[in-house]
């Protein structure tokens, strides 16, 4: 990943295909996979990471994410525009980013490796189902992966995603618990 390749792998969710947000090379990669630009989710390896990235969290937002990570819950933040945390437009809407320290340890050690974040998206090309990250799909995909870490699957469904405005939170996308 640090020499702009893509891995295929497993989170606490959906298997993603992740790319070094650092690296713009990787970046076009991960475009050309998914077809399309962006914005792709930011997979954090702690709360940490997460802090140098937004520009203000209240504490009330600082206590829900405390308690909501490592998890599966997906946050919309303002992001902080300096040269140490410049990422590329397509990790980018209107100014925020999509972020989430997931529950998955290889997932925060793999982001970890490579400063603390990845850039990814669901396993899968447009209009297709999701993927498993496992041996099979490196021998289909080879031609797009450098790797795949196979791991645990996940819960099989997209994350809840979350976004603070106006002094409270905001539900962009229900858990799928809430759809039951």
């Amino acid at each position: 990943m640090r020499h702009g390749g893509l891995i295929a792998h497993s989170t606490s969710t959906l298997a993603g295909v992740a790319a070094s947000p650092f690296s713009p090379q990787a970046m076009q990669c991960m475009a050309r996979f998914k077809q399309r630009t962006g914005p792709f989710l930011l997979l954090a390896d702690s709360l940490r990471s997460v802090w140098r990235l937004a520009i203000y969290i209240p504490a009330p937002l600082r206590r829900e994410m405390q308690h909501a990570w490592p998890g599966t819950t997906t946050f919309v933040l303002p992001a902080r525009r300096t040269k140490e945390t410049a990422l590329p437009a397509s990790l980018h809407a209107k100014r925020c980013i999509a972020i989430r320290v997931d529950a998955d340890a290889e997932c925060r050690f793999l982001a970890a490796q490579i400063g603390g974040l990845i850039a990814s998206s669901s396993l899968n090309r447009r209009g297709q189902t999701v993927q498993i990250a496992n041996r099979r799909l490196r021998m289909r995909m080879h031609r797009h992966f450098n790797a795949v870490i196979a791991g645990k699957n996940g819960t099989g469904h997209a994350s809840q995603i979350l976004q603070w405005h106006g002094n409270r939170l905001h539900v962009l996308r229900p858990s799928h618990m809430d759809n039951k």
